[in-house]
C-alpha cells in the first residue's frame, strides 16, 4: 500500500510539476522575447555581472539544509525550527556583507551602476531564507500540486511586473524589481499554503545532526557555480557588458527549455530517490528512462534551434540580437552535454555522496575557467567552443564515476540515448540539405515556417518507424498521463 501511495504522488507531481513548467515555459519565452524587444543589450549584461554575485552567495545562504530536510529519513520539528532561525540570521548577515561589498563588485567589473543595483537585487537572500523549511517540506512530502500553484503565480507576478516595468522605461531595474516580486510573492503563499510555522525553539545539536551532509552539498553546489558561471564572470571582465549581453541571452535560450525538462524530472525523482535510496535496481531503471524522456524532447529542440536561429533570432528580436547568433549555435550543441550530465545529480543526492559531487566539481572548478580565461583573446565565440570541446570530457568522467553509485553498463545507457539522437540526426538532415538548396529563395518568415514542419514530420516520422516505443512514451508524457516512465521508475 505504501509503494501504491508513493506511486500515486510521483504521478501526480510529474503532472503538476509538469503542467506548471510548461505554462511557465510558454510564458517566459513569450515575455523574453517582448522584454528583449525594449531593452538593450547593457542591460541584460549589468543584470548578468551581479546575477554571478548573488547566484554564488545564494548558495552559502543556504548551505544545502534544503535538500538535507528532503534526503534524510527522519526530520524532528526541533530540527526544521533550528534550521528556519539559523537560516534567516545566516541571510541578515550575508545582505549586510553583500551591501557592503557592492563598491567592491563594481571596480571588479569597472562599472559603477554594479553597487546599487547589487544591493537591492540582495534582498533576495533574506527572502529565499524565509522560505526554506515550508518549501522543502512540500518538496519531502512530493506535493507538487501546492508547490505548482505556488510557482506559477509568482513566476506570472514577476515576469509580468518585469515586462511591465520595462515597457515604463525602467531598463535593468525591471529585470531587478520582478525577480523581487517573484520571490516575495513565493515566500508570502508558500507559507499560505504549508501547515508548518516557526516556532521560537533552536538547539545547536540539531544543526550538528544535518552539518555533513549539507556542508559537503553545499561545497559542491559552490564549486558548481563558481565554474558554471565563470564564463560570465570572465567576459564580463575582459570583453564588456554588450558582448555578456549577447552570451546571457544565448545562453538562456539554449537553456531555458532543458532546464525546464530536467526540472521536472529532477525535482519529482529526488524525493523519490531518497525514499528508495537503498534499492539499486529501481533507481537504474528511473535512471535510463529519464534519459530517454528528457533526451527526446531535448535533443530535437536544440538542433532545430540552431538551424533556424539565423532567420528566428532577427525576426523576433530585432536586428539588434544578431551577433549573438554564432555563439547561440554554438551553446546548441554544447547544452546536450550539460543536460546528460545534470541528470544523475539527484542519484548521487539521494544515496548521501555529497562527497563525490563536491570532488567532481572541485575539478570542473579547476578546468574550465582556465579553458573560458585562455579562450577570451579569440572572442565570444572561442569561449563558447570551451563548453562544446571540453565540458564533454569531464561529463564522461562523471557519468563513470556515477556508474559507481548506480551500477549500470555503457551500452544500457547508450540504448536510452540512440532513440533521441538517430532521430534527430535525421531532422538535421531533412532539414539542412532543403535550407542550403530549394529554400534560399523564400523569405524568412515562410522559409521557417517550412523548415520547422520539416523538422517536426521527419523527427517524429524516424520515432514513429524505428522506435514506437519511446515516442509512445513521450506523447502520454505531453499529454500528462501515467506514463511507462513515471510507473517504472517508482
Amino acid at each position: 500500500m505504501q509503494d501504491q501511495a508513493l506511486k500515486d504522488k510521483a504521478v501526480r507531481g510529474v503532472v503538476w510539476y509538469g503542467g506548471s513548467r510548461a505554462a511557465l515555459q510558454l510564458l517566459s519565452w513569450v515575455l523574453t522575447i517582448a522584454v528583449a524587444r525594449v531593452l538593450v543589450p547593457g542591460d541584460y549584461g549589468l543584470f548578468g555581472m551581479c546575477s554571478v554575485y548573488t547566484g554564488l552567495v545564494d548558495f552559502l545562504n543556504e548551505l544545502g539544509f534544503g535538500a538535507a530536510i528532503v534526503q534524510r529519513k527522519e526530520v524532528s520539528e526541533d530540527d526544521l525550527h533550528t534550521l528556519f532561525w539559523f537560516s534567516v540570521i545566516v541571510s541578515v548577515l550575508i545582505y549586510g556583507l553583500t551591501y557592503l561589498a557592492a563598491p567592491l563588485v563594481a571596480a571588479f567589473y569597472r562599472h559603477e551602476h554594479v553597487t546599487e543595483v547589487l544591493r537591492v537585487l540582495g534582498l533576495v537572500f533574506i527572502l529565499t531564507n524565509l522560505r526554506l523549511v515550508p518549501w522543502n517540506l512540500l518538496t519531502r512530502a512530493v506535493d507538487f500540486k501546492r508547490r505548482s500553484i505556488i510557482e506559477v503565480v509568482s513566476n506570472m507576478l514577476g515576469v509580468v511586473s518585469t515586462f511591465l516595468l520595462a515597457r515604463g522605461g525602467w531598463g535593468v531595474w525591471s529585470l531587478v524589481l520582478g525577480v523581487l516580486v517573484r520571490e516575495g510573492v513565493l515566500c508570502v503563499l508558500v507559507f499560505a499554503q504549508s501547515h508548518w510555522r516557526p516556532q521560537l525553539r533552536f538547539a545547536w545539536v540539531n544543526l550538528r545532526k544535518l552539518s555533513s551532509f549539507s556542508l559537503n552539498l553545499s561545497g559542491a553546489r559552490i564549486a558548481w557555480y563558481l565554474y558554471d558561471n565563470s564564463d560570465r564572470l570572465i567576459i564580463g571582465r575582459y570583453l564588456g557588458e554588450q558582448t555578456l549581453g549577447y552570451y546571457t541571452l544565448a545562453l538562456r535560450l539554449t537553456t531555458e527549455l532543458s532546464g525546464r525538462v530536467l526540472s521536472i524530472i529532477n525535482q519529482v525523482a529526488f524525493p523519490v530517490y531518497s525514499r528508495l535510496q537503498d534499492d539499486h535496481e529501481r533507481l537504474k531503471s528511473y535512471f535510463l528512462m529519464s534519459v530517454q524522456l528528457a533526451c527526446l524532447i531535448i535533443i530535437p529542440f536544440l538542433a532545430g534551434l540552431s538551424l533556424v536561429s539565423a532567420d528566428v533570432i532577427p525576426l523576433l528580436l530585432k536586428p539588434k540580437w544578431a551577433p549573438m547568433i554564432p555563439s547561440l549555435n554554438i551553446m546548441c550543441w554544447a547544452a546536450m552535454a550539460m543536460m546528460i550530465n545534470s541528470l544523475s545529480a539527484p542519484l548521487v543526492l539521494a544515496k548521501g555522496r555529497t562527497a563525490l559531487l563536491l570532488k567532481f566539481n572541485l575539478l570542473n572548478l579547476a578546468v574550465m575557467p582556465a579553458a573560458f580565461y585562455l579562450a577570451t583573446r579569440f572572442g565570444l565565440q572561442a569561449i563558447c567552443l570551451m563548453w562544446l570541446l571540453v565540458f564533454p570530457v569531464l561529463a564522461i568522467l562523471w557519468i563513470a564515476a556515477v556508474k559507481r553509485c548506480v551500477v549500470f553498463e555503457w551500452t544500457e545507457l547508450g540504448q536510452s540515448l540512440r532513440p533521441a539522437f538517430v532521430s534527430t540526426a535525421v531532422l538535421v538532415l531533412a532539414v539542412f540539405l532543403p535550407q542550403v538548396t530549394i529554400l534560399k529563395s523564400l523569405g524568412p518568415v515562410l522559409r521557417t515556417a517550412v523548415e520547422v514542419t520539416l523538422g517536426i514530420a521527419s523527427y517524429l516520422g524516424c520515432l514513429l518507424a524505428f522506435y514506437p516505443q519511446p515516442l509512445q512514451q513521450l506523447l502520454q508524457f505531453v499529454r500528462r498521463e501515467k506514463s511507462e516512465v513515471v510507473t517504472v521508475a517508482v
